[in-house]
């Protein structure tokens, strides 16, 4: 009894665990997304305050063109402001290069993504969709 009084008191008096941390606004963005053909996705990560994006799984037609680019950096540096991810860059796979970048959470399982060159109001707009984790996708949920 005692041993089971000690733990529980070390848990309350470490915090949340880090999954339950990891459940902040900013941190929505977090996991992997189908990008707009739905044959590839791409991972969310975060370093520091920062949110990082890089090629996780390649598909159909992007397989055989883009091999070379899997793992790389695709979106750098964006920084969360209170209701988007902006600031940072998104770095075209074939060509290198690089635009500026402006994320939105449409609903938990959508993101808006902009890519523009200076000009906010003459971009390209993207949406990516939420891949479901392995557990709900072998349940149905």
């Amino acid at each position: 009894m005692k041993l089971l009084f000690s733990l529980l008191l070390l848990g309350f008096l470490h915090g949340p665990p880090a999954h339950a941390q990891a459940n902040a606004p900013a941190d929505a963005l977090l996991g992997r997304w189908y990008v707009p053909s739905r044959q590839s996705t791409i991972e969310f990560f975060k370093k520091g305050n920062r949110y990082f994006a890089r090629i996780s799984d390649l598909g159909g037609g992007w397989e055989k063109n883009y091999a070379h680019t899997k793992g790389k950096i695709l979106l750098t540096n964006l920084q969360f402001t209170g209701d988007e991810w902006a600031g940072g860059e998104v770095i075209h796979p074939a060509s290198g290069m690089r635009f500026d970048a402006a994320l939105t959470l449409k609903n938990p399982n959508t993101i808006r993504a902009i890519a523009y060159k200076g000009a906010r109001f003459l971009h390209r707009e993207f949406i990516m969709v939420r891949q479901a984790p392995p557990s709900e996708s072998l349940t149905g949920k």
